[in-house]
């Protein structure tokens, strides 16, 4: 059986981390919510302002996807038919390709029966921005991948909780050395009964 002072050091370390995988997967998901939802606020104002630039601008469709999407640089934005064929495209190679090779029947499906919206594809890790004046009109969709802005995040949560972690084994160290201090009489005591 192993000595009491370790015992407990073990029980104040385990005790320690339980507390601590929840504080981490609490984090991880309110950070990535919060991401989400700031990120797909500004979809949102991108998608709307790509659509106004398109409707005040007729037949520069391609020109104006193209122009945006060098400015963003992250996002992709594209215009889909009521076909479901590209009409406009950050990548120029695309513009008449069924939408469904890209995104999958469903999202697809999802975008061309709805108005205006924005949604997470967890799937594809993909958050989803389109606008639409009307059910005839064309959609404009901006997307972003997620994980690529989410990396930083991730590894400023990983740094933090490695950090606390590393905090809460030295407390657990120390405790467990003012234990041992603390319970010499009562050590020696047991090891005194245990003689006799």
């Amino acid at each position: 059986r192993s000595p009491l002072m370790w015992r407990l050091i073990l029980w104040l370390v385990f005790l320690s981390i339980i507390p601590l995988v929840i504080v981490y997967a609490f984090m991880q998901r309110n950070m990535r919510d919060t991401y989400s939802d700031a990120q797909l606020e500004i979809l949102t104002n991108q998608v709307r302002m790509y659509s106004a630039r398109l409707e005040n601008n007729p037949g520069e469709e391609q020109r104006l996807t193209t122009a945006l999407s060098n400015i963003s640089g992250e996002s992709v934005f594209f215009l889909i038919g009521t076909n479901g064929r590209y009409i406009a495209h950050s990548d120029p190679t695309k513009v008449g390709m069924a939408v469904n090779d890209d995104l999958g029947p469903s999202l697809t499906r999802q975008l061309l029966t709805r108005g205006s919206e924005t949604f997470i594809d967890e799937a594809n890790s993909v958050l989803i921005a389109s606008y639409r004046a009307s059910f005839g009109d064309p959609i404009a969709v901006s997307l972003m991948k997620m994980d690529v802005r989410l990396l930083p995040l991730t590894d400023l949560t990983n740094t933090i909780m490695l950090r606390v972690a590393i905090g809460l084994f030295i407390v657990a160290l120390c405790g467990g050395l003012v234990m041992l201090y603390s319970l010499r009489p009562a050590i020696q005591l047991g090891e005194f009964a245990k003689q006799l």
